[in-house]
């Protein structure tokens, strides 16, 4: 399993990799307090108090790009094929399966939930909570169960079908480039 953060995570519902609690109160609620710390659940007022705690925690400065520093020629080339609708030889790729339409800014999450091809044996379902991208350089292991050791891994070894994005077209600078994005 692969654990997000909690930094910056206010705006980005719905909660858990399943997509199933649409709120922090219902994420922080009864099943944490009962299973992790507690004998009872939490009071609406510590409940209150824990959302509160959890959206005040900011996401750390990119140490990559400093806020407001333009982008470096790699990282344009890479947020043009974030961006692409086009496939290197001219195809068009479908809306849905375009980086920028799961992913778009400033929170790089459509917070719907996407099958993207990754369901293992153990998982319920194959859709799975589309994260938001900020920061996503200090996040490894990448996918729902984290059997994605880098970004590269995510669409070469674990998109063999163009399911995760259309990807297979791209070369290796290509990939780096999207990756410095």
């Amino acid at each position: 399993m692969d654990n997000r953060t909690l930094r910056g995570i206010y705006d980005t519902p719905p909660f858990k990799w399943e997509g199933t609690n649409p709120s922090l109160a219902r994420q922080c609620g009864p099943r944490l307090s009962v299973f992790f710390t507690r004998v009872q659940p939490f009071t609406p007022e510590e409940l209150a108090a824990v959302n509160h705690y959890v959206t005040t925690i900011p996401r750390p400065p990119n140490r990559y790009r400093p806020l407001g520093a333009p982008l470096t020629e790699a990282q344009r080339r890479g947020k043009g094929i974030f961006e692409r609708a086009t496939t290197n030889d001219g195809r068009v790729i479908p809306e849905n399966n375009r980086c920028i339409t799961c992913h778009f800014p400033p929170l790089y999450t459509d917070r719907s939930r996407r099958n993207v091809g990754s369901q293992m044996w153990l998982d319920r379902q194959g859709a799975f909570d589309v994260p938001h991208l900020n920061n996503i350089y200090d996040s490894a292991p990448y996918l729902h169960n984290g059997i994605a050791n880098t970004l590269e891994e995510i669409w070469t070894r674990y998109n063999p079908r163009d399911t995760h994005g259309v990807t297979n077209d791209l070369t290796k600078d290509q990939l780096n480039d999207l990756i410095e994005y």
